[in-house]
């Protein structure tokens, strides 16, 4: 019986150094990977780049991927390559370097476990990474960002960064952000859906707010924009649903579309609108944006177009058998309607609306036509700040 114990022990013995052993191989000219499999650990180390990989052309230990728990990059590697963890799904933890200046696209792709990115520098080091695409990052997944072993919860982006790129803090769980007065540019997706971010204050020194950059921050319900952005981006505050109130600075003369898509928001206008603007009306008759040469969001009903045009017109508007129809009352003597314009996808050529004894503006819609904008020319004259 003893023999027959000793025989299993020695069987299990054999299959675990078969199954915990360690593998090793080249993942870049200079760069060398070791996966120990009995810790779990993958171990990057070397100088220099790895090698990008494709979703077909995969790591070398991608076979092994299940075994890889956690991610140690070493102090030399400067780059981490595109699809480098692909389906990595047990991977919890990674520890990323200084010498990391860039990661390549879909870097983390389907890391659901991933829960802790420690980053060995500091918040300059990590605002200097520039990441490819959105599952370039690892905080997609993880949220979590350690920076000295401290969870990094309140941000303050030193003086020394000048540009924060797209996609660096995307989904970290920060709650408070404070930007250094030599931050100039915020690149996009920079804060996308960082759920817990409840307020941020960006300086003077901030000239351009990227696309999305705050998409999807529930949380989000304090922002100061300093008086020098002239433009934000493309639904830079889509999901906002915490956010009642903004200051747009005077200083703005452009921003995208969907800015507060499916919001109510309360705008406060620091200078006159002195130019034309269009609004851009759609076959649902959802408001999706209204351009000017200092550009505001429409949020559109059948009924009412709430937007900041209705603080100077009245507007109502109405679908009624295939004709749409909309009122536009100036709210003020110094406004003025200048023009009343349509034009369908389907030709591209603007039209006037014709005008009913009753004083609306209509045009039939055409039932292949899916897809309308309406424009509208309007001249304000000085008026003082005031809320919405």
């Amino acid at each position: 019986m003893k023999r027959f114990y000793m025989l299993l022990l020695l069987i299990a013995v054999a299959m675990n150094c078969l199954y915990a052993s360690v593998h090793t191989g080249s993942c870049g000219p200079n760069v060398t990977y070791s996966l120990d499999t009995s810790t779990r650990e993958l171990t990057i180390s070397g100088t220099g780049s790895m090698y990008d990989y494709t979703s077909e052309n995969v790591t070398p230990w991608y076979n092994e991927r299940s075994y890889i728990h956690e991610v140690v990059i070493k102090e030399g590697v400067t780059t981490i390559g595109s699809y480098a963890f692909l389906d990595c799904t047990n991977l919890s933890s990674i520890t990323i370097p200084n010498s990391v200046t860039s990661i390549g696209n879909f870097a983390f792709e389907d890391n659901s476990a991933l829960a802790a990115v420690h980053y060995t520098s500091d918040v300059a080091g990590w605002c200097g990474i520039t990441f490819d695409n959105y599952r370039s990052n690892p905080l997609y997944y993880a949220h979590n960002l350690y920076i000295g072993n401290t969870l990094v919860t309140e941000l303050v982006i030193p003086e020394s960064v000048t540009e924060i790129k797209d996609y660096v803090f995307q989904g970290c769980s920060v709650t408070q952000v404070t930007i250094g007065n030599s931050v100039t540019s915020i690149g996009d997706y920079t804060f996308c859906k960082c759920s817990g971010l409840t307020s941020i204050t960006l300086p003077n020194s901030v000239t351009s707010i990227g696309d999305y950059v705050f998409y999807e921050c529930p949380s989000l319900s304090s922002i100061t924009i300093g008086n020098s952005v002239t433009s934000i981006g493309r639904s830079a505050f889509t999901g906002c649903s915490s956010l009642s109130e903004l200051l747009i600075p005077g200083s703005v003369t452009s921003i995208g579309s969907y800015f507060f898509h499916g919001r109510d928001i309360f705008m406060f206008p620091e200078k006159d609108f002195r130019d034309c603007f269009s609004m851009f009306w759609r076959g649902n008759l959802y408001m999706q944006e209204l351009t000017m040469k200092q550009e505001e969001i429409f949020n559109n009903t059948t009924d009412n177009i709430y937007s900041l045009a209705d603080y100077y017109i009245e507007t109502r508007s109405e679908l009624t058998n295939g004709t749409f129809k909309v009122s536009l009352t100036p709210r003020y003597e110094n406004v003025t309607i200048n023009y009343v314009q349509y034009k369908s996808s389907k030709d591209g050529n603007y039209q006037e609306l014709l005008q009913s004894a009753d004083g609306y503006y209509y045009f039939e819609i055409t039932p292949d036509w899916p897809e309308y904008d309406l424009n509208i020319g309007v001249s304000i004259g000085s008026l003082t700040d005031q809320k919405l």
